[in-house]
């Protein structure tokens, strides 16, 4: 099922929306559960990390603004998509503030939005991958988007998440042939994923972790050929176009 949550002052335009998801769900033969508030205060009082996997926030409302909104979610979620939706494109520019899944313009179209949501229910999917692995004598299957980055030390590889760091007996050619998709090495003793990428300058890569934690690390003259194009032949799969447009300008940054 797809937890899908809808904040919008205005109750007709939230009713359209969730009349367009209902007939989008039967078409495509999904599961939808679907929320609606009104008051973006009641919303984030209510917001719990993981509870959805797709917002649709109204930029123009009371007491806080839909980028206002989802900066205090992000700071608490990184990994639920937002799909902003406004009937002003001069907006647009206030959305690269947090990590914007796409921007819709109201009155939205029906097709366009099908477009972004069928994205969206992709990226969906990717996140539910697992890594499985030993550590410490205990098997684990962790989703891949809690793991931020693997560190090698010596004959043992260091998954590093939110809540501790998992040592494991993995080489890194066992890394490339069992990982998803969602990683990438770039020094022989890193890998990132790819999901917090934030920025790439020069020889330093840097990931934007929860809490607006910044973390940089090396990347090696091997791993740094093609690496542009790697991250963002990935990035097409997690973000739309508006977001890939940005990863572009900040890797071409010199």
């Amino acid at each position: 099922m797809i937890s899908i949550a809808i904040c919008d002052d205005n109750r007709l335009h939230s009713s359209s929306l969730v009349e367009s998801l209902e007939q989008f769900e039967k078409r495509e033969g999904l599961s939808f559960s679907i929320d609606v508030y009104e008051d973006p205060r009641k919303f984030l009082a209510h917001f719990q990390p993981s509870t959805y996997h797709i917002l649709l926030l109204d930029i123009e409302m009371p007491y806080l603004s839909g980028v206002e909104l989802a900066q205090a979610i992000r700071s608490q979620d990184p990994s639920v998509l937002i799909l902003f939706l406004t009937s002003h494109e001069s907006f647009m520019p206030s959305v690269f503030k947090v990590e914007t899944f796409d921007f819709l313009v109201k009155p939205v179209q029906n097709e366009k939005f099908y477009a972004s949501l069928q994205r969206a229910i992709h990226r969906v999917k990717q996140q539910e991958s697992f890594v499985t692995f030993t550590s410490n004598h205990h098997y684990h299957a962790l989703p891949s988007k809690e793991i931020y980055y693997i560190e090698k030390e010596g004959r043992m590889s260091l998954l590093h998440t939110a809540k501790r760091i998992y040592p494991i007996r993995k080489s890194s050619k066992e890394l490339a042939q069992e990982l998803p998709k969602d990683f990438l090495q770039i020094h022989h003793s890193y890998w990132i994923n790819v999901r917090y990428f934030f920025k790439l300058e020069k020889s330093v890569l840097s990931l934007r972790l929860p809490q607006e934690v910044e973390k940089s690390f090396p990347v090696s003259r091997h791993f740094k050929k093609g690496l542009q194009e790697q991250i963002l032949e990935r990035l097409k799969n997690y973000w739309a176009p508006l977001k890939t447009h940005t990863y572009c300008r900040l890797i071409s940054n010199k």
